[in-house]
């Protein structure tokens, strides 16, 4: 007899696909067919083909020239505002100056006239015309020296969810009928090495006439050896989430105040909510349909903490409607990288 063996993934896979969660009201009977789509690449740019020329080994006192490529991996999006500073080089000289005493710059994208835009599919070449430290300099000793860059640049992304709203007469009569209905609630997530994930906290639809929480939260995706958000933050203003017409965000997440004791009260009765002392910190601020951090949204450890926003759905005639989410934000994140050379003196 033969024996097939469907493989453990697979399995998952087809388990993960449609949902019915028998925990919730109307799990029984309404499954949520749930499919993420990531668009693209995570790291959508790189830094590749590092080299100096010479090569290393290098002379003392030798005109060098540090360079790399920038590439754009992705095909619709452009990296914004791109800059990209040699931050240590320890010995080496641009014009008979130190670069670790004023910055040596490149050709293209220094901090002072970043680069508006690397394309997509766009490959750039960075270089750096430098001198190596005179024998003098390294003491006449064999000298490895590793030059330290990094690149810094502006990035838009988009969450676009699609949620689930049903109707309590589809759930009994579905019931009534011993029938299941499914229901698609797919995820679009564009590219770039923070994402955005958005879901229903503690239940897979939301019935219609009541409330629901939305949970969002951050994430860095891209290689976390290399990159980083800058400062590890995303800014103020930044994210902007739109909801549809027929859901009411009834709360958010709030401003709370810095200087509470273990009591939970304030530490210093002069400071309040109000006061220069209390924080915005992943707060937000919501005005009709949409929603915008009023303050800076932290990353720990590459993830921000769970965003919860309630939601209210209005009553709906028909079975069930899905309605679209949509989260917008723009961030800025830092590649670092570098290459060894020695630098050798000559034989006297």
């Amino acid at each position: 007899m033969r024996i097939s063996f469907i493989p453990l993934f697979l399995i998952l896979a087809l388990l993960t696909a449609g949902c019915t969660n028998l925990n919730i009201f109307g799990g029984d009977v309404v499954s949520i067919i749930t499919n993420t789509n990531v668009e693209g690449f995570q790291d959508v740019l790189i830094i590749k083909d590092i080299r100096t020329i010479p090569r290393s080994i290098i002379p003392p006192d030798q005109d060098t020239f540090l360079s790399f490529v920038l590439e754009n991996k992705d095909d619709k999006k452009s990296a914004k505002n791109v800059k990209i500073q040699l931050f240590d080089a320890p010995g080496f000289k641009s014009s008979s100056t130190l670069c670790n005493v004023h910055e040596c710059k490149p050709e293209e994208c220094s901090t002072d006239a970043p680069c508006a835009n690397i394309l997509p599919g766009e490959e750039k070449l960075i270089s750096f015309n430098l001198k190596s430290p005179t024998q003098q300099e390294i003491g006449n000793v064999k000298n490895e020296i590793t030059f330290s860059f990094k690149t810094n640049y502006e990035f838009d992304a988009n969450t676009l969810y699609r949620i689930p709203v049903v109707n309590m007469n589809e759930i009994l009569s579905r019931q009534r009928a011993d029938q299941n209905v499914e229901i698609d609630s797919p995820k679009f997530i564009s590219s770039g090495p923070i994402q955005a994930d958005i879901e229903l906290k503690g239940q897979d639809f939301v019935i219609a006439g009541n409330e629901a929480t939305l949970q969002v939260q951050f994430s860095n995706k891209g290689d976390k050896r290399k990159g980083s958000v800058v400062g590890n933050i995303i800014e103020d203003e930044d994210i902007t989430i739109t909801f549809p017409e027929d859901l009411t965000v009834t709360d958010w997440p709030k401003k709370v105040s810095d200087a509470v004791n273990n009591n939970g009260v304030p530490s210093n009765p002069l400071v309040d909510d109000n006061s220069q002392s209390s924080t915005e910190k992943n707060a937000f601020s919501c005005s009709g349909n949409t929603c915008t951090n009023s303050g800076s949204v932290e990353l720990f450890e590459g993830e921000s903490i769970p965003l919860l926003f309630k939601i209210k759905s209005s009553a709906i005639n028909d079975p069930f409607k899905t309605y679209d989410i949509s989260i917008a934000f723009s961030y800025q994140y830092e590649l670092r990288d570098s290459i060894k050379v020695t630098v050798q003196p000559n034989e006297e």
